[in-house]
């Protein structure tokens, strides 16, 4: 049985519809959230033949203002304020909460901004998210806003991110930017008896990280 099989057994009953992608991967979209849909990904490591999962949300932020500017601003909001969350500790498990590790990196294509911790204090306080992330043990999360037309996130989630195409899509988008949506990037281990229960349990986180992050953006963010 595949990894597509194993992980669509293990979403029965969810009210939403599953469908395959081009490239042999799963999208689910949510018949009670029209503003959200994730991928589910099985993608190859760089200089590997080992695999990771990864359960990959997309949450739209309603419009803001009147423009590309204002989308702009808050575009670099959200950029400043991009974290990632990783599981600390052996006996006793811990949330760590850090800026995005690609910030360095996106700095080279977009230019310097400054950093803003309003989101990582937001998600620190909120102990019934962690105490979620803890239950359902993803080895990383990535919290960012999609930063190239939706129509290539597949592409942009299967490769490294990087490299001169990767960068002139995301320098062209951010300059003419048209709608701003948060991604929330669980990466799991890939092969696990119990893979399928895994990714259900991780769907469902992802859905209420994406739901409180909406919620931080609607209180934090002024334009």
């Amino acid at each position: 049985m595949s990894w597509v099989d194993v992980v669509k057994r293990a979403l029965e009953g969810l009210d939403a519809a599953i469908s395959d992608t081009a490239k042999g991967n799963l999208v689910v979209e949510p018949a009670d959230r029209d503003n959200f849909k994730a991928f589910i990904l099985a993608r190859r490591l760089q200089f590997s033949f080992d695999r990771k999962l990864e359960v990959v949300g997309v949450w739209e932020l309603p419009p803001t203002g009147s423009g590309v500017e204002e989308l702009r601003k808050q575009l670099f909001w959200m950029l400043s304020n991009s974290i990632e969350v990783e599981l600390r500790g052996l006996f006793k498990r811990k949330v760590r909460v850090r800026e995005w590790g690609e910030l360095r990196y996106l700095r080279k294509i977009v230019g310097d901004f400054p950093l803003s911790n309003e989101l990582k204090k937001y998600l620190e306080e909120n102990q019934d998210l962690q105490e979620c992330i803890l239950e359902s043990s993803p080895e990383l999360v990535e919290i960012f806003p999609r930063l190239i037309p939706p129509r290539f996130l597949e592409f942009y989630f299967l490769s490294s991110g990087r490299g001169f195409a990767v960068d002139r899509m995301i320098k062209r988008y951010i300059d003419s930017v048209e709608s701003n949506a948060w991604i929330v990037r669980l990466h799991l281990m890939y092969g696990t008896p119990k893979m399928g229960e895994k990714v259900r349990k991780n769907y469902s986180l992802i859905l209420k990280i994406a739901e409180e992050v909406g919620k931080a953006t609607n209180e934090l963010f002024l334009i």
